[in-house]
C-alpha cells in the first residue's frame, strides 16, 4: 500500500490520517526491520515467525533496528504485539513504578521491574501493563489491583 501512494508521508496522509512526514520515515523503518526479521527467523508463518522473534528479543536489541523515532518503548510495544509477554516503558509506566517505588525510575528499571513484578505475582507483564495503562488513562491514580 505504501509503495502505490507517491510517498510514505502521502500513505500515512491518506491511509492513517496524519500529517507527520518524519512518522512516515519511521514506519517504513520499521516495516523494514520486521521484513529482515522475518528473513533471519525460516520456518513457520509470519506469525510464528514474529512470536519467535519477540520472545528471542531482549529490550537491548532496539539499539540494532537503527530506525530514528523508534526507540525502546516502540521495541517492546512491537514485541508486544507479536506475543512477547514484557511491557513498554511509556510514560504512564515509568510514572507508575515511580510512583510505587517512591523515586523516579529509568524507562529500563520500570521495564524490568515490570517484569520482575509480574513474575512474582504469577501474571503476565502484559496484563500489567495493561491494567497501569488503564488506570493512567482513565485518571485513576489507584494501583491495578486482582486479575
Amino acid at each position: 500500500m505504501i509503495r502505490e501512494c507517491e510517498s510514505p508521508a502521502a500513505f500515512t496522509a491518506q491511509h492513517l490520517s496524519t500529517n507527520d512526514p518524519a512518522r512516515a520515515v519511521t514506519l517504513v523503518g520499521v516495516l523494514e526491520f520486521v521484513i529482515d526479521t522475518l528473513a533471519a527467523y525460516p520456518g513457520g508463518d509470519e506469525a510464528e515467525r514474529l512470536a519467535a522473534w519477540a520472545d528471542d528479543a531482549r529490550p537491548g536489541d532496539y539499539l540494532a533496528v537503527g530506525v530514528r523515532g523508534f526507540a525502546l518503548a516502540g521495541f517492546q510495544y512491537l514485541r508486544m504485539l507479536f506475543g512477547a509477554n514484557t511491557t513498554k516503558p511509556d510514560r504512564h509506566i515509568v510514572n507508575w513504578v515511580s510512583e510505587a517505588v517512591g523515586r523516579e525510575v529509568t524507562d529500563v528499571q520500570a521495564l524490568y521491574a515490570i517484569e520482575r513484578a509480574a513474575e512474582l505475582g504469577g501474571f503476565s507483564a502484559a496484563w500489567l501493563d495493561g491494567m497501569i495503562w488503564k488506570a493512567a488513562t482513565s485518571h485513576s491514580s489507584s494501583p491495578p489491583s486482582g486479575q
